[in-house]
C-alpha cells in the first residue's frame, strides 16, 4: 500500500503530523512486507501499555497498575484500536504519551513532561479528552502549577488547530450543529445511552460472548494456563479504591461524549471499526472491572477467564477474517470471467461487506470501499467497481445507495461479482431488486434486529445521523 500525500485529507495531514509521517515512514520502508507491520503493531501495543502502566502506578500498586494497563490495551470492546495498526498508532500512542507526560509532571520532571505533552497533544486530534480528563487530578489535588504545565501543550495545539482551520482554511472541522443546542443535547443523550449499552447492556455481553465463540483450539490451550497462572501467582490484594483515577477517567469519558456529540457520527458501539470511539470510556470500564477483582477469589477467576478467552477469541476472529480477505482477493484476481471483463462496464461486488461476529456484521470490508481498493490494486486495471448490498434500491433506471446517496445508471442489466461464491453474474433489470432483497442483512448493532417501528423512530429522533454510523 502506498500513502499518497496529494490524496490525503489536509485535516488528517496537518492535525496529526507525527501520526501521519509515522504512517508514511512504514509504507515507504516496509512496502508490502506484512511481518514488519505485525511487528510494529506489537511495538505500539507494548509501548502504549507501558506508558499507561507508568502513569497508573502513581495511583495503584505495581501489580494492579500492570493489570490495568494490559487489560486496557487488549480490551475486546475496542478491538479495532488493538488490531488495526493505523488506528492504534494515532490513538494509543497519543494516550500513552499524554499519560507519560502526566506522570512526569506529577514527579516534578516539568521540562521532560511538557516536551512529552507536546508530542502527545500534537500526535493526533484524539488528544483533547485525554489531556483535559487527566488534568482533573491536578485540580482535585489543588496542584495548579502542575495543571498549567500539563495542559499548556494542549492549549498550544488548540490554537494551532484554530489557526489552520480558520485562517489558512486547510479544511473544515468535523463538528456540526454547533449552534443547534437542542440537537447537540439529543446527541449527547445518545452518547450516554449508547455508553450504557456498551458498558453493561446487551452490546457488552454479546461482544464478550461472540468473541469467546471465535476462539480456536490453540488459543484455548494458551488461555487455560494463563488463567491458571494469574489466579495462582497474582496477588489480588484488597486495595482502597482510587477516586482520583475514577474522576479522571470519568472526565475523559464525558469529554469524549461531548466531542462525539458535535459530530453526530460516532455513537458508543462495541462493534465495527467505529468502536475506536469506545477507547475513551474503556479507561473507566477497565478501572471498574479491575476494582471488582478485590471482592473474592471466585469473582477473580470468573473475570479473568471471561476477559482472557474473549481477548484471545476476538484476536482469532481478526486473524481468520484477514485470511478470508486474502482468499477473496486471490479468487477475484484468478477468476477467468473477471480477467476478460469489459472495463467500460460497471462492476458491482456483493457479499462479504463485513466479517460476521455471531449475528453481528463486524469488521468493514467491501461496504465502505476498503475491499474495493484492494481489488483495484491487485487487478491493476481500470475497472469501475462499486459495492452492492441491502442499502441499495432500484428507482426506475437508477441504482441508489441509501446511505451515501450514490447513484448508478442502469441499462438492461448489471454485472455483479458474488465474492462469496466467486461468480460473475449478469442480472437483468427486472431481477435487480429481487437480487438485492435476497442479499444477507448486515446488522451492525443488536437493536437493528428489533423489528419495531416505534423503537427505530425514537432512535432516529435522538440521533438524526445514526444512519451514517450504522448504515
Amino acid at each position: 500500500m502506498i500513502l499518497n500525500y496529494f490524496e490525503s485529507p489536509l485535516l488528517y495531514m496537518f492535525y496529526n503530523l507525527p501520526a501521519y509521517y509515522l504512517d508514511f515512514f512504514q509504507y515507504y520502508f516496509f512496502g508490502e512486507n506484512e511481518i514488519f507491520y505485525e511487528a510494529m503493531k506489537v511495538l505500539v501495543l507494548c509501548f502504549s501499555a507501558y506508558m499507561f502502566y507508568f502513569f497508573a502506578r502513581d495511583y495503584l500498586s505495581e501489580q494492579k497498575a500492570l493489570l490495568l494497563a494490559g487489560i486496557f490495551v487488549l480490551f475486546p470492546l475496542h478491538d479495532s484500536v488493538t488490531y488495526l495498526l493505523q488506528i492504534s498508532q494515532y490513538i494509543l500512542i497519543t494516550f500513552g504519551l499524554i499519560a507519560c507526560s502526566h506522570s512526569l509532571i506529577n514527579s516534578n520532571k516539568i521540562k521532560t513532561g511538557i516536551f512529552t505533552g507536546f508530542m502527545g497533544s500534537f500526535f493526533s486530534y484524539a488528544s483533547p479528552p485525554f489531556v483535559w480528563g487527566l488534568s482533573i487530578i491536578f485540580l482535585i489535588k489543588k496542584e495548579y502549577r502542575k495543571f498549567f504545565f500539563f495542559v499548556l501543550p494542549q492549549i498550544i495545539y488548540i490554537l494551532y488547530v484554530i489557526i489552520l482551520s480558520k485562517f489558512l482554511k486547510l479544511e473544515s472541522l468535523r463538528a456540526v450543529d454547533i449552534g443547534d443546542i437542542q440537537n447537540l443535547f439529543k446527541q449527547f443523550i445518545m452518547q450516554i445511552l449508547s455508553f450504557i449499552d456498551v458498558a453493561v447492556g446487551p452490546s457488552f455481553w454479546l461482544k464478550l460472548f461472540y468473541s469467546i465463540t471465535e476462539i480456536s483450539l490453540l488459543s484455548m490451550l494458551v488461555g487455560i494456563p494463563i488463567v491458571f497462572l494469574l489466579n495462582k501467582y497474582y496477588r489480588f490484594d484488597k486495595e482502597k479504591f482510587n477516586w482520583h483515577l475514577f474522576y479522571a477517567f470519568l472526565s475523559v469519558a464525558v469529554l469524549s461524549f461531548c466531542m462525539f456529540a458535535t459530530t453526530g457520527h460516532y455513537p458508543q458501539t462495541a462493534f465495527n471499526l467505529g468502536n475506536r470511539a469506545v477507547i475513551y470510556s474503556s479507561m473507566l470500564l477497565v478501572l471498574l472491572v479491575v476494582s471488582l477483582m478485590n471482592i473474592n477469589k471466585i469473582i477473580n477467576i470468573v473475570i479473568i477467564s471471561i476477559l482472557t478467552f474473549s481477548m484471545l477469541g476476538i484476536s482469532d476472529h481478526w486473524k481468520s477474517w484477514n485470511k478470508k480477505q486474502k482468499l477473496i482477493v486471490h479468487n477475484f484476481v484468478h477468476n477467468q470471467a473477471i480477467s476478460t471483463f469489459d472495463n467500460s462496464n460497471q462492476l458491482f461486488v456483493s457479499h462479504n461487506q463485513f466479517s460476521k461476529l455471531g449475528t453481528i456484521s463486524h469488521i468493514e470490508y467491501f461496504t465502505e470501499g476498503a475491499g474495493i481498493k484492494l481489488l483495484t490494486k491487485e487487478m491493476n486495471r481500470d475497472i469501475n467497481y462499486s459495492t452492492l448490498n441491502k442499502r441499495f434500491y432500484l428507482d426506475d433506471n437508477k441504482l441508489i445507495d441509501r446511505k451515501w446517496g450514490t447513484q448508478f445508471t442502469v441499462g438492461d442489466h448489471i454485472y455483479v461479482y458474488d465474492s462469496e461464491a466467486d461468480n460473475l453474474l449478469k442480472i437483468g433489470k427486472s431481477e435487480i431488486q429481487g437480487y438485492i432483497d435476497a442479499l444477507p442483512p448486515d446488522h451492525r448493532h443488536w437493536i437493528q434486529m428489533i423489528n419495531n417501528e416505534y423503537v427505530n423512530s425514537m432512535i432516529i429522533k435522538l440521533m438524526p445521523r445514526l444512519k451514517y454510523a450504522f448504515g
